[in-house]
């Protein structure tokens, strides 16, 4: 009888990293509703969570480039008693383009460590 120990270190390897992949690609499907519906800033946190799954992978600079990012959108979404309406409204459009940036530098980091599988198109399909 075969036991998990047992088994070839690649075939641990695989289902770890198939593992890794189908964690992140949850992470990211969630961030996207969230985002569908209007809830940006738990969408921003599940964004944060899918970098923690591959932080090991990141050199220090892209680390320290998203975790700057991060720290400029915790900043403009907060609102103080003394700020405008109208103030505030331009702090939350600067944090959707600090989101918009965290979103596009995190699904390169994605691609360039081998994390993101972009979809297969069907050639088959009725166009």
């Amino acid at each position: 009888m075969s036991k998990d120990y047992d088994k070839p270190s690649g075939e641990v390897e695989w289902n770890l990293s198939q593992a890794l992949i189908i964690s992140i690609s949850q992470l990211l499907d969630r961030a996207s509703r969230l985002f569908l519906a209007g809830d940006l800033i738990n969408s921003f946190w599940s964004y944060r969570e899918a970098k923690f799954q591959m932080i090991p992978s990141l050199n220090e600079e892209e680390r320290t480039n998203m975790n700057n990012l991060e720290d400029q959108f915790l900043i403009k979404r907060k609102r103080t008693r003394l700020m405008t309406k109208e103030e505030y409204k331009r702090r939350l459009n600067q944090a959707s383009q600090i989101y918009e940036t965290y979103r596009v530098n995190l699904m390169d980091l994605l691609k360039k460590y081998g994390f993101y599988i972009s979809p297969k198109k069907d050639k088959t399909s009725i166009n």
